[in-house]
């Protein structure tokens, strides 16, 4: 049967898309399904999926060692447990960070998914299919990767929009910001931290600021109020001028 100029043109087209090795990689499923790239794209869109990719490359260097050492499950991938004490080692190691939901909890590892530690920082379409493909099949290093670095960047884009309701509720102007400013910022973001802010609860931005504003309110009464960023800083400028004093010796 004859094959018009058209139709063979579509074919090469399709060939090509296939057999194109960047197109390789975005099509093929592995054992356990699905790409997790692929389902962070759908789900949070090309440039997160780019950010995720790149950063994901960098921790799976870092988890190496750990998920060498770890069991594995026939396909070669970690169970919940596991993971969670890789990724509870990788943000200590990385960042000091103790995340909720990837701490020690008694003299084990909790038997609980390290899915907790997202909160509510994904959509409920990404968590369900990340924690059915932990249940389901495990991690395997590449996959953890990801799921680390999906963690680090939810934390990031928190404490970025969280910052910024903080300048908003105090009515600064960030393209101009004075030592004085700068330190009122801080210590209010991080008062947040310490009063009236349960973790599990959802605020809007106008709830936000309205917390923000109570928690000024407070520091300025001396309820919350810390030196700690103070004393940070006063240590930071006497070890310049000590490296001064050195450097001109």
């Amino acid at each position: 049967m004859p094959v018009s100029m058209k139709m063979f043109h579509i074919f090469v087209v399709l060939l090509v898309a296939i057999t194109w090795p960047g197109s390789a990689r975005r099509f093929r499923n592995g054992p356990a399904g699905r790409s997790l790239l692929l389902e962070v794209e759908d789900v949070l869109g090309k440039d997160v999926r780019s950010i995720v990719e790149v950063r994901a490359a960098k921790l799976k260097e870092t988890l190496q060692k750990s998920f060498m050492a770890l069991p594995k499950n026939e396909r070669g991938a970690v169970r919940a447990p596991a993971a969670r004490y890789a990724l509870h080692r990788l943000f200590v190691q990385l960042h000091g960070w103790q995340m909720k939901g990837l701490e020690l909890r008694g003299d084990s590892w909790h038997h609980n998914s390290p899915m907790e530690a997202f909160g509510n920082r994904v959509p409920t379409r990404l968590y369900s299919l990340l924690d059915e493909r932990l249940k389901n099949h495990g991690f395997d290093l590449l996959e953890l990767s990801v799921m680390g670095a999906l963690l680090e960047n939810s934390v990031h884009s928190e404490v970025g929009s969280r910052f910024n309701i903080t300048l908003k509720a105090l009515d600064m102007n960030t393209s101009v910001m004075d030592r004085k400013d700068a330190f009122n910022a801080m210590e209010t973001y991080l008062a947040t931290y310490i009063i009236g802010n349960r973790e599990d609860e959802e605020l809007d931005e106008q709830a936000a600021v309205k917390l923000m504003l109570i928690t000024k309110s407070q520091m300025d009464r001396g309820l919350c109020a810390s030196p700690l960023l103070l004393r940070l800083w006063e240590c930071a400028a006497s070890n310049r001028h000590t490296r001064r004093v050195h450097d001109g010796d």
